[in-house]
């Protein structure tokens, strides 16, 4: 017996390479891997057929495989370059290699000759940050933005998405593909503009702007001390990091009933980001609304990161099974919450003004007393100790009457700003946004 082994061909050349439309430039030949192609603006799609040289070689087009010497699957073609790639692996798998085509159509005649229109669509329906979200909400026919950065965010890139297929796109002149992440692009401290200019098939531009904000290093010493958040309950630097990595990293995304010229949209927008808040089953957040006491001690353990999870013992007999459970049971375990008598919480009833500002009060460590009446209708009030702390670090605010309401049910939006707030006023957060 005489076994011959024969090694697996190395062989990734092509032998043919052929075009549904247009002529290959140079002439094909085997080691040539680099050719263009051009064909009529008639022409919005192409297939091509690769042969290889040797008979157990694959081959793929555009990373689709296609049998040698039959077609590629249709190809569409944008007006301008179309690059097309054909890769050849050998039969021993390992050797391979890459033939491109650059196939460009021509753009329409001018005036729409033959029957065919040039399209003049300049719109984007996307436009992303690699940080900071923009301001306002991207929407097509909005072209001035702004977006805020920290000051370790040095550069950026930008994604658009052409409303128009063929249009293409520049971002401080220089070209992008649609859907794809523009080049990184420097940030120096203070305003930094950046253009998109997109051009239709017909030569139509329209510029998109967004100025990037970079924060400065050079933090401004506090005006007021301000009080802490109270460490033997809350982890202060987890809450401040956690908070600023997220705002950096996530985006708004809008409440159908969120208007921007709402006096809460920041509070909500922030809120949102961080994962304080949701909405509701239609898409809103109902602002408005009475908030309960489970929707709020369920606010407070997310903007303060508290374990919810550590297995304690049922606090409430009303609480057991309920969705807020969790969050109820570690607030009350802190001593933050308390319930309303006979061992309830009842969490489906709606929070007092003076309810929240209890809560968030015993959440902080105040250096300072509770000074003279802030308001006219807090004398008597058992929660008035708090309100008055919480006024005098600018927490909660009162009417234009000065009165607090402090039986009043709380909104939803009250609740969102009062929390927010707060972690902006202690030192150990120091929460930046823009109340």
């Amino acid at each position: 017996t005489l076994t011959v082994t024969r090694e697996l061909s190395s062989n990734a050349n092509l032998s043919g390479l052929t075009l549904s439309s247009g002529s290959l430039s140079p002439s094909f030949a085997s080691g040539t891997l680099n050719y263009t192609a051009s064909v009529a603006n008639g022409v919005s799609s192409i297939t091509v057929t690769p042969t290889t040289s040797e008979n157990n070689a694959t081959v793929k087009v555009n990373g689709t495989p296609v049998t040698s010497g039959s077609a590629s699957g249709t190809i569409g073609l944008g007006v301008g370059d179309n690059p097309i790639t054909v890769e050849v692996t050998a039969q021993d798998g390992t050797t391979t290699s890459e033939y491109t085509v650059t196939v460009t159509r021509a753009a329409a005649p001018i005036g729409g000759g033959g029957g065919v229109s040039r399209s003049n669509d300049t719109g984007l329906n996307g436009l992303t940050l690699s940080s900071g979200s923009l301001s306002p909400s991207f929407a097509s026919d909005t072209t001035s933005y702004k977006a805020n950065v920290a000051h370790n965010v040095n550069s950026i890139t930008l994604t658009s998405i052409t409303t128009d297929r063929y249009a293409t796109v520049k971002v401080n002149g220089t070209a992008v593909s649609s859907d794809s992440a523009s080049g990184e692009i420097a940030l120096s401290v203070g305003d930094n503009t950046i253009s998109i200019t997109v051009t239709a098939e017909d030569g139509t531009t329209k510029t998109y702007t967004v100025t990037i904000t970079r924060a400065s290093n050079d933090i401004a010493p506090p005006i007021s001390r301000g009080p802490l958040l109270n460490e033997k309950i809350v982890d202060a630097p987890k809450v401040r990091e956690a908070a600023a990595a997220t705002l950096q990293a996530t985006a708004y995304k809008p409440f159908g009933d969120v208007t921007e010229n709402s006096w809460s949209f920041e509070a909500i927008q922030t809120a949102q980001r961080l994962g304080i808040v949701q909405g509701r089953a239609d898409g809103s957040f109902h602002g408005g609304d009475s908030i309960t006491r489970a929707e709020f001690a369920t606010m407070v353990a997310n903007a303060l990161y508290l374990n919810t999870a550590s297995g304690a013992s049922a606090t409430f007999s009303d609480t057991t099974g309920h969705w807020a459970e969790p969050a109820i049971r570690a607030l009350a375990a802190a001593g933050v919450i308390e319930g309303v008598g006979d061992g309830a919480f009842k969490p489906n009833q709606p929070i007092s003004r003076a309810e929240i500002s209890a809560i968030l009060a015993r959440l902080m460590v105040f250096e300072v007393s509770a000074g003279s009446a802030l308001f006219t209708d807090t004398d008597g009030s058992w929660a008035r100790q708090w309100i008055e702390l919480l006024a005098g670090v600018e927490v909660v605010k009162g009417g234009s009457d000065g009165r607090f309401n402090p039986s009043a049910y709380g909104t939803r939006e009250q609740a969102v700003a009062m929390i927010l707030r707060m972690l902006t006023v202690c030192r150990n957060v120091d929460l930046q946004w823009a109340d």
